[in-house]
């Protein structure tokens, strides 16, 4: 009975000894499953990070493309306008001399048509023909 009695604790040991082995092997995948878990997570979070980064980056591109474009629009439009301004300038100021001399062209006119008048006024043979001439018309 002693000997059945070693071989029952024996068994009964060996069963424990399993189980405990069996759990160890269990907390071990499941620790294993969890760290590559966690290493996909870490992956896909560093991809998301690294698209982050290249969209970062595309943005900074773009922002620079559009800033130097728009600056080379606005660079040019200034200049479009100033040449313009330069060329109104310049037709208004012929505008304003040929103005000028037609002016002085008729003052011109106008005081030699006014001397003239008074000279007759003052020629006495004139008085007389400027009396008739009105009577005929």
């Amino acid at each position: 009975m002693g000997f059945v009695l070693h071989q029952i604790t024996l068994a009964i040991f060996r069963a424990k000894e399993e189980e405990i082995e069996r759990k160890k092997m269990e907390v071990r995948d499941k620790v294993h499953a969890q760290l590559g878990r966690e290493r996909e997570y870490k992956e896909a979070i560093e991809a998301v990070n690294e698209k982050n980064k290249e969209k970062a980056q595309l943005v900074t591109k773009l922002m620079v493309y559009y800033t130097l474009n728009l600056h080379n629009l606005i660079a040019n439009s200034c200049l479009s306008l100033f040449c313009f301004c330069m060329n109104f300038g310049q037709l208004v100021g012929e505008s304003e001399r040929i103005r000028m001399r037609k002016l002085e062209e008729l003052s011109k006119n106008e005081l030699d048509a006014i001397s003239k008048d008074k000279e007759e006024e003052k020629d006495p043979s004139n008085m007389g023909n400027d009396y008739r001439n009105k009577e005929i018309m």
